[in-house]
């Protein structure tokens, strides 16, 4: 997703992962197409960022991949927090998750925050969304990304 960003002349992308191969393979994949991108062993719960260092964090499951894991009360909110203090005042936080809203509200409706959280329904790639959008949504929650 990011190297998508990228393309679209959005070129100062810091990407955070806590594995480092994971970091060392993207590193070496993505150094000729994406110069100018960063990748960088960190974990999300502790962040090496100075408050108000990004105008937008986009999460693409990490947030799913806490709340799977042992601790998963205590850590997402530790996560969320960082995410927080990492944006600046008018920064945006964008959140794709499995997850259904009823099973995230909670999390990101915090009154420390001050978020202001739409969510939007974005059919799974694997999905016709023509055929996902005529069904009865109700029965397809697993059918879509939040």
């Amino acid at each position: 997703m990011s190297e998508e960003i990228y393309k679209r002349e959005f070129s100062q992308i810091v990407n955070i992962d806590i594995s480092q191969t994971f970091i060392k393979q993207m590193t070496d994949k993505k150094k000729e197409d994406c110069p100018l991108m960063k990748y960088q062993v960190m974990d999300v719960k502790k962040m090496e960022f100075p408050n108000e260092s990004f105008n937008a964090v986009i999460d693409k499951g990490t947030l799913d991949t806490i709340l799977c894991g042992e601790k998963s009360a205590e850590n997402a909110p530790i996560m969320l927090n960082e995410v927080y203090r990492v944006l600046t005042s008018t920064g945006t936080y964008i959140c794709i998750s499995y997850g259904t809203p009823q099973v995230r509200d909670e999390y990101f409706n915090n009154p420390a925050f001050k978020w202001k959280v739409q969510v939007e329904k974005v059919p799974k790639p694997t999905v016709n969304p023509v055929a996902v959008s005529s069904k009865d949504e109700s029965k397809d929650l697993k059918e879509f990304h939040y």
